[in-house]
C-alpha cells in the first residue's frame, strides 16, 4: 500500500548487488579483479614507503660514488 522511497545508500547497495553479486560468475570475477587491484595498490604503496624511508641507502643511489676501476690484464 505505502511504498517507501529508497535512500541513496540503499539505492547504491541495490545497484552493487544487481551488478556484481546477483550471479555467481560476476561475483567471482569481481572478487578476482578486486584482488589483483588490491594487490597492485598495496605493492606500490609499500614500495613507495620503503623507497622513501631508504632514500640514499640503496645500491642504485650510491653506485655512482664508487671509483671506476679499469679491468686488470692477467698477461
Amino acid at each position: 500500500m505505502f511504498q517507501r522511497e529508497l535512500t541513496n545508500p540503499q539505492k547504491f547497495r541495490n545497484a552493487v548487488y544487481n551488478i556484481f553479486m546477483k550471479r555467481t560468475s560476476t561475483y567471482v570475477t569481481s572478487l578476482i579483479l578486486a584482488g589483483f587491484v588490491g594487490m597492485n595498490v598495496m605493492n606500490r604503496t609499500v614500495d613507495g614507503i620503503w623507497a622513501s624511508r631508504n632514500a640514499g641507502k640503496t645500491f642504485e643511489d650510491i653506485h655512482k660514488t664508487f671509483p671506476h676501476l679499469e679491468p686488470e690484464d692477467d698477461d
